[in-house]
């Protein structure tokens, strides 16, 4: 369990570092309410004790769990409260062991799902209405209302190179909103099927892999792949973003402000990738549907089977010898 002396520093940590987004956590510690902090520990430890098997298949992009799944049964029946959460994430730094560190994004999106699910449950007396359809989709619609209001904070400002192993950070997240003071890293927002992901800082590869609905605002820089097989949903990059922007993604939107890297849209199957900055070459490589708007500058857009590219800037260059109909430069068809 954790020694006075590793309290003290956190707190004196929030005090200084973190006040504005962390004084309930504060406030707790500082009464030395740590019950809901010690829940969690017990249950990160006993998610330790499973041999870590997280794998990924980056050609048929599959996807095995396997013993991870025992994060959920470590976490059910104990109780916590969102600023427990927040301590959990600043404490996590005391964890060296790296398999150990590779599970805390999936256990700390657990923890958010617990957390989320049992205030809805505790707060509704019958969800369902099995008889009456119109009940139903209106206490959906007013689930998904409250949904919206929920948020956790998650501190990694001080995970430094550990950063890289800080993955998979709302795996599968169906509701709430998760709130990352710093930085995240790979497959951050994978597998998303609700809710929000809002990143105060850069990500690593694969963002939003394969979500399915809900938002990604990340308000620096990502890295390549984002959007990687996205269904649907949107992805918010403030910064710049590396290569292979959207590949194979089939719907929904990702948006960029700053700069695109190479092979944006590659394999692209349908949505939007709306970039306000230039583009690197090989812009729509092999693309089969969708539409990518670039408003600044486009160095090579490559041979596209189907779907739409608009640039607005002030060049537009298409693969050497080629000639597009499907590409437009300031509205007017690059075939001409």
């Amino acid at each position: 369990m954790w020694k006075k002396d590793d309290l003290m520093k956190l707190t004196e940590l929030m005090e200084s570092e973190y006040a504005n987004v962390t004084s309930a956590s504060f406030e707790k510690l500082h009464k030395r309410d740590t019950k809901g902090l010690e829940n969690i520990t017990l249950a990160f430890e006993e998610v330790m004790k499973y041999p870590y098997s997280l794998e990924t298949s980056f050609t048929k992009f599959e996807w095995s769990v396997q013993n991870i799944i025992n994060t959920i049964p470590a976490i059910e029946g104990k109780k916590f409260d969102p600023e427990d959460i927040t301590a959990f994430s600043i404490l996590l730094d005391a964890f060296e062991d790296r398999s150990a560190f590779n599970k805390a994004g999936i256990f700390l999106t657990d923890l958010v799902e617990a957390h989320s699910q049992n205030r809805r449950s505790d707060n509704k007396n019958n969800l369902f209405d099995h008889t009456n359809k119109l009940s139903e989709n209106k206490d959906k619609n007013q689930e998904k209302n409250k949904t919206n209001e929920e948020e956790y904070t998650i501190i990694t400002e001080n995970y430094g190179k550990r950063i890289h192993h800080f993955q998979y950070l709302g795996y599968h997240l169906t509701s709430a909103t998760i709130r990352v003071l710093g930085n995240c890293g790979n497959d951050c927002g994978a597998f998303l099927e609700g809710g929000s992901l809002i990143i105060q800082g850069n990500v690593d590869s694969f963002c939003g892999r394969e979500m399915e609905k809900g938002s990604i605002h990340v308000l620096g820089n990502a890295g390549a792949n984002i959007g990687t097989h996205m269904k649907n949903g949107s992805i918010h990059i403030d910064g710049n973003a590396f290569s292979s922007v959207g590949k194979r993604m089939k719907k929904g939107k990702i948006t960029i402000q700053g700069n695109c890297g190479i092979r944006g849209g590659e394999n692209m199957e349908g949505g939007i990738i709306h970039i306000y900055g230039d583009s690197e070459p090989y812009l729509g490589l092999e693309m089969t549907g969708g539409n990518i708007i670039v408003e600044g500058n486009a160095k090579e857009v490559y041979h596209i089977h189907n779907g739409r590219i608009d640039v607005n800037g002030e060049t537009c260059t298409l693969q050497k010898g080629r000639r597009s109909s499907r590409v437009y430069h300031r509205g007017k068809p690059m075939s001409e």
